[in-house]
């Protein structure tokens, strides 16, 4: 019958495993009701937690209105570009709601986004010391940026973080490179504007040459991935989560903010309310997420099944208000 869409996606794509597993981390091993392996959190328990709670609608089916959608995507490892907002994109789907892979004990709606930034250190000078220190300064201000993360104007966000990546100089064998490029990523909090945040960046970096004679620094963007952060309707899926979750954990479950980017920013960019929710640890570390030994509580499993079961038969229910 007439209702909303919802999405439910998770993505299907796994990083390498890497080392300091003492198991097979593609044997899915189960011990004492954990299972381990390379990328049961993040997202395969997800996966699983969405299609069990879409299996689990079928025998309700005649009392709701409006349809659920598996969005299932394997682009997540290679910068998530070719999934999700290709199926937008495209028309190939178009849901008035996204739930997208997450924990059982939380409902994620913002996150980071990445500003991705070339910055481009250039020395006309002659002597090989001189230019050596302008790119110096650089990195001793882009090294004390990290150690100063600074919380986000809304005080919900974890701060966001500056990393330095690739560092690559051009110029003669036998001086100092008269062109030196570093490639840098900026965090983004929610609350964020990315074009302050990379003037602010660039007003730095001048400083750290200022009175450097020949010496220019440059910033050029690579690549802008926004964060994500509540639309019109996202109270309407946290709502029914919460109250879900007081029905089958005993308690409510908070909203909060991660750091780690998801597809569901795809969906909000394009003016879906979107949240995180699934099959995950209360605290990521408790589960090793993306490293050795990456493991699920069984448990868990069944209960963010259950809570999203339950929240989509009443967020599906004919008639109810808050309809897109």
């Amino acid at each position: 019958g007439p209702g909303p869409t919802i999405a439910l996606q998770a993505h299907g794509d796994t990083a390498p495993a890497g080392a300091g597993w003492s198991s097979d981390p593609f044997a899915a091993d189960i011990r004492e009701g954990v299972m381990y392996g390379r990328g049961v959190v993040e997202a395969k328990g997800s996966l699983v937690a969405h299609a069990f709670a879409l299996a689990g609608l079928k025998s309700v089916a005649a009392e709701l209105g409006g349809a659920v959608e598996l969005h299932i995507t394997y682009d997540h490892e290679a910068g998530g570009m070719l999934g999700v907002p290709w199926l937008l994109e495209h028309g190939v789907v178009n849901p008035d709601y996204a739930v997208c892979a997450g924990g059982t004990w939380s409902i994620v709606t913002r996150h980071h986004g990445a500003l991705r930034l070339a910055v481009e250190v250039r020395s006309q000078s002659a002597a090989a010391a001189e230019a050596g220190q302008a790119t110096a300064r650089v990195l001793d201000m882009l090294y004390g940026l990290r150690k100063a993360a600074v919380p986000s104007a809304a005080g919900i966000d974890p701060p966001p973080a500056l990393a330095v990546g690739g560092i690559h100089g051009e110029g003669g064998k036998d001086a100092a490179p008269g062109v030196v490029t570093i490639n840098v990523t900026r965090g983004l909090a929610s609350d964020e504007d990315p074009a302050k945040a990379e003037q602010a960046l660039a007003v730095q970096l001048g400083k750290a040459v200022a009175g450097m004679p020949g010496v220019v620094c440059r910033i050029r963007r690579l690549d802008l991935t926004p964060p994500l952060k509540p639309a019109p309707g996202t109270d309407a899926l946290v709502d029914t989560l919460q109250n879900a979750a007081i029905a089958v954990l005993g308690r409510e479950i908070p909203e909060t903010a991660r750091s780690a980017i998801s597809d569901a920013r795809h969906y909000a960019a394009v003016g879906i309310p979107a949240v995180l929710y699934g099959a995950g640890p209360e605290k990521p570390e408790d589960a090793h997420v993306g490293g050795p030994n990456e493991n699920l509580v069984l448990d868990d499993l069944r209960r963010g099944t259950e809570v999203l079961a339950c929240a989509l038969a009443e967020f599906l229910k004919t008639g109810k208000a808050g309809t897109a």
